[in-house]
């Protein structure tokens, strides 16, 4: 018997492209390619449910300010805590919650969606 298992996109792992859109500054694209692949595949669904709450931060600071996505990668920077913020303006878009996660939630999917357009 044959069993055919079918993935639900909202299962899907993110992918380079997902998290090369939502992140703020886009410089040494190769070099964040390359680091993104040496990312396991949980802690890169980590990484764009991170960033999309980082990137309203990074988006508030002077583009040099932030760094390369590769140097973001490779210093695990999805784990850092989110500064504390009293300006709704730099309130993230998604909040992390500790723990693996296996399915990207539907606001990380709805961002990228409409970053990508």
């Amino acid at each position: 018997m044959n069993v055919v298992q079918i993935q639900h996109e909202e299962d899907a792992a993110p992918t380079f492209d997902d998290f090369w859109s939502l992140y703020p500054r886009h410089v040494a694209k190769k070099a964040a390619r390359i680091a993104w692949d040496r990312v396991t595949p949980a802690n890169q669904m980590a990484a764009v449910i991170a960033i999309a709450s980082w990137r309203q931060i990074y988006m508030a600071r002077d583009p040099d300010r932030i760094p390369h996505a590769a140097t973001w990668l490779n210093g695990e920077r999805w784990e850092d805590e989110l500064p504390q913020s009293t300006h709704a303006s730099h309130a993230p878009a998604v909040i992390p919650v500790a723990g693996p996660k296996t399915a990207m939630p539907e606001s990380v999917r709805a961002l990228i969606a409409r970053l990508k357009r």
